[in-house]
């Protein structure tokens, strides 16, 4: 479900991956990785991820079911 909703948020957001990889200072393979649900970001990175789409964190960790935008 997080990966989903992130690729659908940034998405909506036209950012790119490699754009999003960079503002977070992490590789665009990390971000492949979230958005696939093979892994998982640490709390700070959710965090970092949250404030750069203006999103609140609970959409992405599936507490609410719509977007909460910041």
């Amino acid at each position: 479900m997080f990966g989903t909703r992130m690729r659908a948020v940034r998405k909506s957001q036209k950012v790119s991956q490699t754009k999003l990889a960079k503002a977070l200072g992490i590789n665009r393979q990390t971000v492949i990785s979230w958005e696939t649900n093979r892994t998982l970001p640490k709390a700070s990175q959710i965090i970092r991820l949250c404030k750069f789409l203006h999103i609140s964190s609970d959409y992405l960790l599936g507490l609410c079911n719509h977007i909460v935008h910041i």
